[in-house]
Order: structure tokens, then sequence, then C-alpha cells
């Protein structure tokens, strides 16, 4: 995330799924393409994981918990988030049906 005052960015360590006031990179997929449920996958500029089911497009259920890694890397241009999401936490449904 490029930060045109890098030495601003907010980046405090919090517990996983307790969301601080800090920065952040948050991606949502719907991995069964039907708009209306997904998961979330989130880092916040000091590395802490934050993750969840978006269910019928109401809200999102943050004790699910999958298994991910990613990483946060600040330099003079800002930081960076790198996310490894595993197919098999994504649930995709079969195309056999």
């Amino acid at each position: 995330m490029y930060d045109s005052a890098p030495d601003s960015i907010v980046a405090r360590l919090g517990r996983k799924d307790t969301y601080t006031s800090s920065d952040y990179f948050v991606i949502y997929l719907d991995s069964y393409f039907d708009r209306r449920s997904g998961f979330l996958f989130a880092l916040d500029a000091a590395g802490t994981y934050y993750d969840g089911v978006v269910s019928n497009d109401e809200g999102t259920d943050e004790t699910w918990d999958g298994a991910w890694d990613g990483r946060v890397v600040h330099d003079s241009l800002g930081w960076t988030a790198e996310m490894c999401i595993p197919f098999s936490q994504l649930r995709f449904r079969s195309c056999l049906t």
C-alpha cells in the first residue's frame, strides 16, 4: 500500500480477529460465485490476522478460523501485505454437478 507519508502508517499489534485502529488490507473471496457469501481475509499494518465467513449477504462470522499465512513488510514507500490462502480453505463447489 503506497503511502506518501509512510511514517504515519498506523500499525497497532493486536490479537487475531480483534480489530484495532490500524491500516488494513482486506480481501473478500466469493468462491461459490453466488454474490452473497464468501470468505474474508485481512492483515493490518502490524501483521495481525483477521478472517471470517460472509453468509447470505448479511454479515461476517469471525469465529471461523481458516488455515492461511500472511506477512507484512514496511519500506520507504509504504507497506506490503502478502497472503498465502490454500484453495482447500475456500470450499469451491464441485463443477461435476
